[in-house]
């Protein structure tokens, strides 16, 4: 893993350096600003935008999974393309392409899916044919130690 960034490090100072020597300094700084003035528009709202999108998921029944990998993956590019070098800033506006975030989104589900473990309603727990699980009625009490202050009441 060091490794990888010790060269994700050396290929951003020669991506710059590169840039700086065809276009000269002044282009460079140029370029290496806007692009990062693009991934801070690109973040600015995602957090908002990524809600919107699953609620309106959930309330027309469609799987909310693909809208938050999505709205992860241009959180991404906005951050590769903040980050100071022109590999990223290309890593970063490949991502904001729709075909190219949708194959991403493929291959990150199939990888993400291998690797966690999913509870619900139909994902190895029993289900009612029905479609309506087993209500089991039950009741609570608090139970205290005897010496243990009382809860906090809020204002």
């Amino acid at each position: 893993m060091g490794l990888a960034i010790l060269l994700a490090i050396v290929a951003e100072l020669a991506s710059i350096a590169i840039v700086a020597d065809v276009a000269g300094w002044l282009w460079t700084l140029a370029g290496l600003a806007l692009a990062a003035g693009l991934g801070m528009a690109v973040l600015a709202n995602r957090g908002v935008t990524t809600l919107g999108r699953a609620a309106e998921a959930m309330q027309s029944g469609t799987p909310v999974g693909p809208v938050v990998v999505d709205g992860a993956l241009v959180a991404l590019a906005g951050v590769l393309l903040i980050i100071p070098g022109f590999v990223t800033d290309v890593v970063g506006l490949l991502l904001l392409a729709p075909p190219i975030r949708w194959l991403v989104r493929q291959r990150a589900t199939t990888w993400l899916k291998g690797r966690l473990v999913m509870v619900g309603p139909g994902m190895g727990m029993p289900v009612n044919p029905e479609g309506v699980g087993e209500v089991i009625d039950t009741t609570a009490t608090e139970v205290r130690d005897a010496d243990s202050k009382p809860p906090l009441e809020l204002p």
